[in-house]
C-alpha cells in the first residue's frame, strides 16, 4: 500500500503540475524543427500522465472526470493545430498564469498529503493533523492570502530509502515544517477545518484559454 502510495503522490504530482511544461516544449519543438509527430505524440503523453496520475489521486470523481475530459479536448485541438497554429494558441499562457501557478501550488500540496505523509514515521493522529494542515494551506492559496515559496529549503524534504523498502522522510523536518505552514495559516485566520481543493474549474479555465483563437 505505502508503494502505491509513493508511486500515485509522485505520478499526480509531475503528470499534472508537468503537463503544461511538456505542453509548451513539445510545441515549441515542433515548431523550430517542423516535427508535426512530436506535437501529436507529446498530446496523447500528456493526456495520459494525466489520467494515470488522477486514478489514485484524492480528488472527487467528477473532478477527475472533468479534468479528464478538458485534456481530451487539449488533445484533440493539438493534433488538429498546424505547428503554426500551436505557437500561436501557446500566447494563450499569458492570460492563465495565475490559474497556472495555483494549480502547481496544489500539486506540490497534494503530492505532500499522499507521497510525504504517508512515508514518514508518525502517528496516525499527527498524520491526520498534518493533512487537515495541507488543506488549511490550500484554502488559504485559492483564497489569494497565502501562497507557496517552493525555493525555501523548507521544501527541499530529502527522503531516503532503506534495502527494498519504501521512501522514507526524515520526521524531524517534516514536522517543523507542517509547523510552519500551520503557523501561516493561523496568521492568516484560515479556519481549522477540512478544505476539498477544486482544480477541474481551474483546469477548464486554461483549457478554454489555449483553445481560443
Amino acid at each position: 500500500m505505502e508503494n502505491e502510495q509513493q508511486g500515485s503522490g509522485k505520478k499526480w504530482f509531475f503528470g499534472c503540475c508537468g503537463c503544461l511544461v511538456l505542453f509548451m516544449v513539445v510545441l515549441g519543438g515542433g515548431g523550430y524543427f517542423g516535427a508535426g509527430y512530436v506535437k501529436n505524440k507529446g498530446a496523447t503523453m500528456m493526456r495520459e500522465s494525466i489520467a494515470q496520475g488522477l486514478e489514485n489521486s484524492e480528488l472527487p470523481q467528477e473532478e477527475t472526470d472533468s479534468i479528464n475530459a478538458d485534456m481530451e479536448r487539449l488533445e484533440a485541438a493539438m493534433k488538429d493545430w498546424s505547428v503554426i497554429e500551436a505557437i500561436q494558441h501557446m500566447g494563450n499562457f499569458e492570460q492563465v498564469a495565475d490559474e497556472v501557478g495555483t494549480i502547481g501550488f496544489h500539486t506540490l500540496l497534494l503530492s505532500y498529503a499522499q507521497f510525504v505523509l504517508p512515508n514518514t514515521d508518525i502517528p496516525e493522529e499527527e498524520r491526520q493533523a498534518g493533512r487537515r494542515t495541507l488543506q488549511r494551506f490550500a484554502r488559504g492559496v485559492d483564497e489569494g492570502v497565502l501562497s507557496l515559496n517552493q525555493n525555501d529549503k523548507a521544501w527541499k524534504l530529502d527522503g531516503h530509502k532503506s534495502g527494498d523498502g519504501p521512501v522514507e522522510f526524515n520526521v524531524e523536518e517534516v514536522r517543523a515544517h507542517l509547523k510552519m505552514l500551520k503557523a501561516q495559516a493561523d496568521s492568516a485566520e484560515i479556519p481549522d477545518e477540512a478544505y476539498e481543493v477544486r482544480l477541474a474549474e481551474k483546469v477548464n479555465t486554461i483549457v478554454d484559454a489555449l483553445l481560443a483563437d
